[in-house]
Order: C-alpha cells, then sequence, then structure tokens
C-alpha cells in the first residue's frame, strides 16, 4: 500500500508579514474581441468581495498594479458573470492569459509558484470535469493534488485547495479522514508561516468543529460552548451574523444552505415562509446561506426576505459547506433552541413536521 507523507516535513519559507514597500502587478492579454470590455479586480474585505479597480481591454491587453500587500492574498477577475482567482504573494507578476474561449474555465495563470500551483490545481479539477467527474470524490486524485500542494503546504495556494467546492460540494470534504489529513497539514504549515492571518485560525477551526460535528459520542458535543459549528458571514446589509448570535438568543434556528439564484430558489422560499410565519411567533428563526458565485444577484434576491440571509462564496471560503457536510443544495438543518437536538432535514415537505417536534 502507497503511503502519502503530508509535508509536515517539508520546508518552506515563511513571508514577512510587513509591507516593505514595492508593487505588485497583473498582466493579462486577451481575445482582441473583448476590446472596450471591462473587467474588475476585487480583493477581499471581511466576507465580501470589494472591487478596487477596473481596467478596459484594449489591443487584446489590460493591467493592474498596487502596493504590496500585508499578507499573501487571494484576488478575483471579474468579466460580465464570468470570475478568474489569482494569488498575489508579493511583488511578483502574475500573468493572465484570457484568450481562451471561456474567461472562467479557459484563462491561464503564471508568474509565481502559488500562481503555477493555483493553475495545475484548477487544471486536475478541469480535466476531471470533462473525463470523469466522479473521480472528484477519489483518493487518486486528491494525492495527485496533494503531490502540487508539497510544492508549499503553508501558501496561499494550499488554502485555495481546502477551500475550494466544485458543483457546490467541497473537493476536500473533512469529513473524510483521507482529505482531513490533507486539510490538517495545510492548517499546521499555514499557521506555521502565517501565525497572524485570520485565516490560520479559520483553518484551525474547520478541522477542530469537523471532529466536534461529526463525533459519534453526545457527550463531546455536550461538552461544548454551542452544540452546532459556528458561522459568521455578511448580510445584505455588509453587518456580520452569527450562527450563534442568532441562535443565542433563545431562538430555534432553521440552517438553510441554498443558492438563491437557483431556479427551484422561489418554491424553497415559499415553502421557508409558510413555516417562518407559523413559528416566528414561538420563537423560530432563519439562518440562510446564500452560496452563490454572484454576490450582487444574490444581494438583490436576499434584500427582501424577512429572516436573516447571509452570503458565502464557496470559491473562497468553502468551509462553512465542509463543516455541515453540504453535498447539495438545498440542505437544512433544525437547532433546538436548548443546543439538545440538531435534526436534518432531507426532504423540506418535512420541515414543518421537524420544526413542530423540536420548537
Amino acid at each position: 500500500m502507497r503511503k502519502i507523507i503530508i509535508a509536515t516535513a517539508i520546508a518552506a519559507t515563511a513571508l514577512t508579514a510587513c509591507n516593505s514597500g514595492g508593487k505588485w502587478n497583473v498582466e493579462g492579454k486577451a481575445s482582441t474581441e473583448l476590446d472596450g470590455r471591462v473587467i474588475y479586480l476585487a480583493t477581499l474585505s471581511g466576507d465580501s468581495w470589494v472591487n478596487i479597480d477596473s481596467a478596459t481591454v484594449a489591443n487584446g491587453s489590460f493591467a493592474f498594479k498596487g502596493d504590496r500587500f500585508d499578507a499573501p492574498q487571494i484576488m478575483r477577475l471579474t468579466l460580465d458573470d464570468n470570475t478568474l482567482y489569482l494569488p498575489v504573494d508579493s511583488t511578483e507578476t502574475i500573468t493572465v492569459d484570457a484568450t481562451g474561449q471561456s474567461f472562467a474555465n479557459d484563462s491561464r495563470i503564471s508568474g509565481s509558484l502559488s500562481a503555477d500551483m493555483m493553475q495545475q490545481i484548477n487544471d486536475i479539477v478541469n480535466q476531471a470535469l470533462a473525463t470523469d467527474p466522479a473521480a472528484l470524490r477519489s483518493e487518486e486524485l486528491k494525492r495527485e493534488i496533494s503531490q502540487v500542494l508539497s510544492q508549499n503546504l503553508g501558501g496561499i495556494a494550499a488554502y485555495y485547495a481546502v477551500n475550494k467546492t466544485v458543483g457546490n460540494k467541497p473537493l476536500f470534504d473533512a469529513s473524510n479522514a483521507f482529505d482531513k489529513r490533507i486539510i490538517g497539514g495545510v492548517a499546521t504549515q499555514f499557521s506555521t508561516q502565517h501565525p497572524g492571518d485570520p485565516r490560520s485560525l479559520q483553518l484551525e477551526q474547520l478541522v477542530l468543529n469537523n471532529r466536534r460535528l461529526f463525533n459519534s459520542n453526545p457527550q463531546v458535543i455536550q461538552a461544548e460552548e454551542i452544540p452546532f459549528v459556528d458561522i459568521t458571514l455578511t448580510d445584505v446589509k455588509g453587518n456580520k451574523r452569527s450562527l450563534s448570535e442568532v441562535w443565542g438568543a433563545g431562538k430555534t434556528v432553521i440552517l438553510n444552505f441554498t443558492s438563491l439564484t437557483a431556479p427551484e430558489s422561489p418554491a424553497l422560499n415559499v415553502a421557508l415562509n409558510e413555516v417562518y410565519e407559523r413559528y416566528a411567533g414561538r420563537g423560530l428563526e432563519i439562518y440562510q446561506v446564500g452560496v452563490d458565485a454572484d454576490e450582487f444577484r444574490w444581494s438583490s434576491a436576499a434584500k427582501s426576505l424577512p429572516w436573516v440571509s447571509v452570503h458565502c462564496d464557496p470559491a473562497v471560503d468553502g468551509s462553512p459547506l465542509i463543516n455541515y457536510n453540504v453535498a447539495g443544495l438545498p440542505t437544512t438543518f433544525v437547532i433546538a433552541r436548548d443546543g439538545n437536538r440538531m435534526e436534518r432535514v432531507a426532504d423540506i415537505s418535512e420541515l414543518n413536521s421537524v420544526v413542530a417536534s423540536i420548537i
């Protein structure tokens, strides 16, 4: 039997965490058919993407530049509804070849170790999607990706990989023993290289919270301060809202993961609203996680909802999906106000009866 040694033994050079000057650059080339089109560059601010620059394609090229970040970043290029992610570690120049047919799927990035790693990860995933999507769940594919990650297990590309989702499913499932070893290796090395980075804590909690959620010994759950894995995301008003905050107000909570831009979303929200109106006066609240790549379309759909609606971009941070073992959308849980019961609802038509039995 082959044995994979996750790179706790791989030495990696820590990146400087302070801003010592210098610029990063993004240089892109595209088809001249895109001349006159605007590409937006965004970076994360908390849990939300914020556009920081834009460039108009001219003569088949576009470019961005900026001051060096205090820590490595994942940035996002957006052309219409198409998004492309790229890493910026320090003061390197990242090259984007967007001359392919699809800006989102056919563009290629290079110019740094992290960019090369991210491109290799995307190539492996895209090849599997094109030939055998079931292979995305195989240990063989995970081994192939782990070999890519071993080039810098504590780097931003490794962080990207273990938080990546494909078709609303986590690429690395923290409830799977093999995947958990890889996630744990990334968490250890990322924390070592970037001790002050909030993402270090997020990775550590990803591993720890998974043990809490899937441990078969109920005494372990009862010993925790809260009986579920907490989630903190941004709502339509830009405010941070946590699941524990909502539940801690003495509420029975419906936790729902869905895509508000999916065709079936209106029917789902009608079903949720029927239960919400029936039990809101008895202390029911809904914490709905919108798993939508297009944040603007999510916001448009969420702003009229009467419950707590927050946004999760799975391409940036899929940990809420991983923590709750979300294999498909919608996925729904009901959490009792006293913390003694949390039930997964497989069929939305059964939601009313489940809430009635818990509330």
